[in-house]
């Protein structure tokens, strides 16, 4: 069984060892025509950015992310191995971009 510490979570400031591990297990397949999601910019506007690039280059972008409680339980998935990023890592519920 899986504790937290054996959860990594990819954020823009993570480890760049653990970018590379995440990068040479996945396949990165370019949507077309390209996804774009909301880039959040320092001053905090938002702009168009295409979602892989976002997650590629660990810019800041607005996602959603659900957890699903039952009383005192929690359903968190496993990633499929082969996402571009988190691949294989224990996550929440589900999530998604706006």
């Amino acid at each position: 069984m899986n504790t937290l510490d054996d959860i990594i979570c990819l954020t823009p400031d993570a480890d760049d060892e653990l970018r590379a591990w995440n990068s040479e297990s996945a396949q990165i397949v370019e949507s077309d025509p390209p996804i774009m999601i909301p880039g959040i910019a320092e001053d905090g506007s938002f702009y168009p950015v295409e979602k892989i690039r976002a997650h590629l280059e660990g810019r800041y972008h607005l996602a959603l992310s659900v957890f699903v409680f039952d009383g005192d339980e929690l359903l968190i998935q496993k990633r499929a191995k082969e996402k571009y990023h988190c691949g294989g890592q224990w996550a929440n519920t589900c999530c998604t971009h706006p």
